[in-house]
C-alpha cells in the first residue's frame, strides 16, 4: 500500500475517503486552515510545513473548483511536480467528467506549471480553470448522446394540465403509493378536502367520511364540513380520526396555522396524511382561485411539522425522468413502474408525510 499525503479533507475527500482508504496509507493532511487538529489519528499540516513531512506524492483532494490552485500553491512551495497527484482519478467518480475520466486510460501529470491531461491519445494542455471546463464540456459531450436530444426539446409542455387529458397525472402514482402503504390509518372519522376519493378507495374502517371545504362544496348527498384551516373557521376540536391531505398545503400561505389546526382537528392518537410537491408545475386553477404559495423538501416538512408533532414520518417520491415527463406533461400511462419506484434524493416529486397526534 502506497503512503500519500492528502491534500483537502473536505467533502470530496469524505466522498471518496473508503476507496483511497483501500488503495493508500494515508500518512499526513495538508489544510489551508490547518490548527493542529487530526482526521481519523492523522495530524493535519498547513502547506507550508510541507518541506517538514517525508518527500511522498501528495493527492490533491477537490474538486474542479479548487484543485487548480492547489496545485499551484504546491509548485510554489518548491514541491516537485512529480509528486502532485490528482484525485480526479481516484473512485468513485465524482461528477460526469471525473466518470468519462475514469472509464479510459487517461494520465494527468503537472508540466511546466500546468496539468496534462492525456484523454484518448490525446494531450490537452490545462492552465487555468476556464480550460478545464472547455475540455470537461467537450469530454462530456463526446460521451453522451442525451445532451443533443435535450437541446431539442421544445420550450413549450405537451399538456399544462399534468397530462390528464391522455390518462393519469404522473404526481398521483406517488400519491396513491403513500395512501396505500398508509391505509391502515385511514379509519373511523375521517376528512378529506375537497373529495372523498381517496377515503373511499384506501379507507379500510371508516365510520363517517366528510368533505372538508373552505367554501362549503362537494358532492351531493355527501357530508360536508366548512373550515378554514387557515384562520380556524368551523375547526372542531378533537373530531377526527384521520384526515387526508392531499396537495392542499402548498396552496395555504399561512402553514403554521394549518398546521396547529390540524393538531386541534384529530382526535388523541389520530393521523393526518398529507402530500406536497417538492418540485412540479404551478396548478392554474388553484392559483388562480386560492393561490399556490409553496415547495417543500422533506427537511423543510418535518421541521414545520414538528413544530406541533413529535410522531412525524416523512417520505420523499421521484427521480429525474419522472420529473423530466411530468413537467412536459407526459400521463403516468406513458411510464414503467420500475421507472416510477426509482428514487433520487436530489430529484423528488413529491413529499408526504404521517403526523400522529400524541394520545
Amino acid at each position: 500500500m502506497e503512503d500519500i499525503i492528502v491534500f483537502g479533507k473536505g467533502a470530496y475527500y469524505k466522498y471518496k475517503k473508503e476507496e483511497i482508504c483501500k488503495k493508500y496509507h494515508v500518512t499526513a493532511f495538508l489544510d489551508n486552515n490547518a490548527c493542529g487538529e487530526e482526521v481519523d489519528g492523522i495530524r493535519v499540516y498547513n502547506p507550508k510545513d510541507i518541506g517538514s513531512l517525508p518527500k511522498k506524492p501528495i493527492l490533491i483532494m477537490a474538486s474542479k473548483k479548487f484543485f487548480m490552485s492547489m496545485v499551484k500553491q504546491l509548485l510554489e512551495l518548491n514541491v516537485s511536480p512529480s509528486r502532485i497527484k490528482m484525485g480526479l482519478l481516484e473512485k468513485p467518480a465524482f461528477d460526469a467528467v471525473e466518470n468519462a475520466l475514469q472509464s479510459t486510460n487517461t494520465l494527468i501529470k503537472v508540466v511546466d506549471g500546468k496539468l496534462n491531461i492525456k484523454y484518448l491519445d490525446t494531450v490537452y494542455e490545462i492552465k487555468d480553470i476556464d480550460t478545464f471546463h472547455r475540455l470537461a464540456k467537450q469530454i462530456i459531450d463526446k460521451n453522451n448522446p442525451w445532451i443533443d436530444r435535450l437541446k431539442e426539446l421544445p420550450v413549450d409542455p405537451l399538456s399544462r394540465s399534468f397530462g390528464t387529458e391522455r390518462g393519469v397525472a404522473i404526481d398521483r402514482y406517488y400519491i396513491e403509493k403513500f395512501l396505500a402503504d398508509n391505509k391502515d390509518k385511514i379509519v373511523g372519522t375521517v376528512i378529506e378536502v375537497a373529495e372523498d376519493t381517496y377515503t373511499q378507495k384506501y379507507g379500510t374502517d371508516v365510520k363517517d367520511s366528510y368533505i372538508l371545504h373552505v367554501e362549503n362544496w362537494g358532492d351531493v348527498g355527501k357530508k360536508h364540513m366548512k373550515m378554514n384551516l387557515a384562520t380556524g373557521e368551523g375547526v372542531k376540536e378533537n373530531f377526527a380520526d384521520c384526515i387526508v391531505l392531499t396537495q392542499t398545503i402548498q396552496m395555504i400561505y399561512e402553514v403554521d396555522e394549518v398546521i396547529k389546526n390540524l393538531k386541534k382537528l384529530l382526535k388523541p392518537g389520530g393521523v393526518v396524511l398529507i402530500t406536497a410537491h417538492c418540485i412540479g408545475q404551478i396548478s392554474l386553477n388553484d392559483y388562480n382561485n386560492w393561490g399556490e404559495y409553496w415547495r417543500f423538501t422533506d427537511l423543510a416538512f418535518e421541521k414545520l411539522l414538528k413544530k406541533e408533532f413529535k410522531d412525524v414520518k416523512v417520505q420523499a417520491y421521484g427521480n429525474v425522468k419522472a420529473l423530466i415527463c411530468f413537467l412536459y406533461g407526459l400521463c403516468l400511462e406513458d411510464m414503467s413502474e420500475e421507472e416510477l419506484d426509482y428514487f433520487d434524493a436530489q430529484y423528488p416529486m413529491i413529499v408526504a408525510a404521517s403526523v400522529r397526534k400524541e394520545i
